[in-house]
């Protein structure tokens, strides 16, 4: 890459290894316990092959209808499943079919894109989107690339086959994409998650943006066949929807708990499906086709308020995840904690009289930290990191 790799932002690295929580667990079907504990079989369809890794159980699948008559906000599916029918109104299912209809929703926004893949843990570059879109084409379509042999990321053949884009977005964005119809705004509460945010993050503070930006919680992943992601859980203990648009991925997803059983289950999800799975749970994934595209949101509910809440607070009181929170923003937070509490429960009077704001358990150092970022300043507009056009 020459001189492009003064381009690597390297504080990314380390940011999404730990948003993206890499964990190595014997239950995932890996190691020396993972060999001895089932027949490890081929997968032909796969283009990384992923024989050490042991066959998982076939995830289940439901109808809207089926999931809706068993779950709840409160009760939800001890194991990943994936449903049938929740994207029927959304019509990126059809105009997503021109990847170019991305550039057309988010023509400003910035992405981070993964040249030689995500299977390992590495850096992205952050590009404008319409330079992620036409990378991604010049890889998997030799057509486009004779007609544009012009470059900034020439394509290293001996490397991991594969290229990811990651488009963050912003509440914004959202917005637009339901305003255009891409996204239905009559969704089920499935594909919900995030509407306590409107009582304690306020949009005209520039929490919410910051909220969504630092910590990934809404993506929409762009891959050539090939690509996909490392061996990771969510660090956040969020619970995790990916609705798919465009292309099949399959999915390897393994259980917190080292004594479940069945501990890890596998699937190939398609267009108009959404696989959804909760707190802990590790996964990783890799793209079947060329592209495909997953909108991926997160979720906090009555199964996991309490784990995400905690993590947050840590977080804003230490900064161990390093995700850079403004003071502003970890203020809000202690309010969303309370109105957690009040939306889902389960919590006594007494513990609630016990929380603290993060003010009274951090350090000078940290709050310094924290009064020094802006709520509108991130790795994408601090002008420290070139963003390639």
């Amino acid at each position: 890459m020459g001189t492009q790799a003064s381009w690597l932002v390297g504080v990314f690295g380390v940011i999404i290894a730990i948003i993206f929580g890499i964990k190595s667990r014997q239950a995932d079907g890996r190691g020396e316990r993972g060999v001895s504990m089932g027949e490890i079989e081929g997968r032909n369809y796969l283009q990384h092959g992923k024989e050490e890794v042991r066959r998982g159980v076939e995830i289940p699948r439901l109808t809207l209808e089926q999931y809706e008559s068993r779950y709840d906000q409160v009760s939800f599916p001890p194991h990943p499943v994936v449903i049938t029918g929740a994207l029927d109104t959304w019509h990126a299912l059809k105009r997503w079919k021109r990847i170019g209809r991305l550039v057309d929703l988010y023509p400003q926004a910035v992405a981070e894109f993964y040249p030689t893949n995500m299977l390992t843990h590495v850096p992205p570059y952050l590009t404008q989107i319409e330079r992620g879109i036409f990378e991604l084409r010049r890889y998997y379509s030799r057509k486009f690339r004779e007609k544009h042999p012009e470059t900034k990321f020439p394509i290293d053949w001996k490397a991991i086959k594969g290229r990811y884009l990651h488009i963050q977005i912003s509440p914004e964005m959202w917005s637009h994409s339901e305003n255009e119809e891409d996204i239905s705004q009559e969704r089920p509460d499935i594909l919900h998650g995030d509407g306590w945010m409107d009582t304690c993050l306020p949009d005209s503070e520039g929490l919410k943006s910051e909220f969504h930006i630092k910590t990934h919680w809404k993506v929409v992943f762009v891959g050539t066949r090939g690509s996909g992601m490392f061996n990771h859980s969510d660090s956040l203990l969020t619970s995790s929807y990916h609705a798919h648009i465009r292309g099949s991925k399959w999915w390897y997803v393994c259980s917190p708990k080292l004594q479940a059983v069945p501990s890890c289950y596998e699937s190939v999800v398609s267009p108009g499906e959404v696989l959804l799975y909760g707190s802990g749970w590790t996964h990783e994934t890799q793209n079947l086709n060329n592209p495909t595209i997953t909108v991926t949101g997160t979720r906090v509910d009555a199964h996991n308020f309490k784990s995400v809440a905690s993590r947050l607070y840590h977080e804003c009181a230490t900064g161990e995840l390093g995700l850079g929170f403004s003071s502003e923003l970890c203020d809000a937070l202690d309010h969303c904690y309370v109105r957690w509490l009040e939306t889902f429960g389960g919590v006594s009077k007494a513990e609630r009289r016990k929380h603290r704001s993060w003010r009274q358990v951090s350090s000078a150092s940290i709050i310094a930290q924290r009064e020094a970022q802006s709520p509108n300043l991130n790795n994408y507009n601090n002008g420290k990191n070139i963003i390639i056009g």
